[in-house]
């Protein structure tokens, strides 16, 4: 509206074309061109023209409002009507975008099914030949994927052992628990429901897991930095379910007890390797809620 009321206003009568189209493009090509030619006429007509512009721009929409608000007092009833289709068409955006968000849970359940055949070929050789015997690039031939879909999802050989994805699934769980439980009680609750929901070939590749962690020297060192990770994600539920910081010393004890807990159930199983895992780290939790006496 602005610019047509500007248009509209504005004089260019006598001017050569190059000026003219100057002063129509906007304002400032206007007022250049009239300081140029030194044409004080050109300058109030821009001036003039670029007021009329601001007036029109403004009063259109206030006419606009004012007729809104006559007719709404005057058909309600229509207004209402309104009111429901736009609630209907937000309630129709809604359910698109949960059904958008659907979506990519498909690709990420891919994802995890290539993440897991990688992992069990890998695993089924270095149960074969030991893993320092076998390379990355068996590893990919084996299981059928590309150099890049493998380095997706593991940077290292390392992390075809260590990385189970099961640390999201705790802490999800953990979240799970009814809110007045107390944290230890509620770590040890989260393992118990995720031991339920593990089948027993899952529950075998993981002793097989951890009984080659141990057994390896590089295997051991990079879980390490896997437990300091693991007690920085479990210290954010923990906080929230204490009402505390994340950065609260005590939160961060506790957290640090729970993963020193697991790395003492890891080590008894150097031991056993035939132990069972879910059992043990039950009563590892249970002696930790009991505040560690011996």
């Amino acid at each position: 509206m602005l610019a047509a009321a500007y248009h509209a206003r504005l004089d260019l009568t006598g001017l050569p074309p190059a000026a003219a189209a100057a002063a129509r493009s906007s304002v400032c090509g206007g007022l250049a061109e009239a300081g140029r030619l030194r044409s004080a006429s050109l300058g109030h007509s821009v001036r003039a023209a670029f007021v009329h512009g601001i007036d029109i721009s403004l009063l259109v929409p206030a006419g606009i409002a004012a007729v809104g608000v006559i007719l709404t007092l005057a058909f309600p009833a229509q207004v209402r009507s309104a009111r429901a289709i736009r609630a209907t068409e937000e309630r129709g955006r809604t359910c698109r975008r949960a059904l958008t968000r659907r979506r990519p849970a498909l690709r990420e359940r891919k994802k995890a099914q290539t993440c897991a055949a990688i992992q069990t070929h890998a695993l089924r050789l270095f149960r074969e030949q030991g893993y320092d015997a076998r390379t990355i690039e068996q590893i990919i031939h084996a299981a059928d994927v590309s150099e890049t879909t493998f380095f997706r999802y593991f940077p290292t050989k390392e992390d075809l052992v260590l990385q189970d994805g099961y640390d999201p699934l705790i802490v999800a769980a953990y979240q799970a628990q009814p809110p007045d439980l107390p944290p230890i009680p509620a770590v040890r609750a989260a393992f118990r429901a995720l031991f339920a929901q593990m089948s027993a070939e899952q529950q075998a590749e993981q002793r097989e897991r951890v009984t080659l962690v141990l057994s390896v020297a590089k295997l051991r060192a990079a879980m390490l930095d896997q437990f300091c990770k693991a007690m920085q994600l479990l210290a954010g539920p923990m906080a929230e379910r204490a009402g505390r910081s994340p950065d609260d010393v005590a939160v961060r004890t506790v957290a640090g007890a729970v993963v020193g807990t697991l790395m003492a159930v890891l080590a008894a199983m150097a031991g056993d390797p035939g132990a069972d895992l879910a059992p043990l780290i039950d009563a590892a939790m249970a002696h930790l809620e009991a505040g560690l006496s011996l």
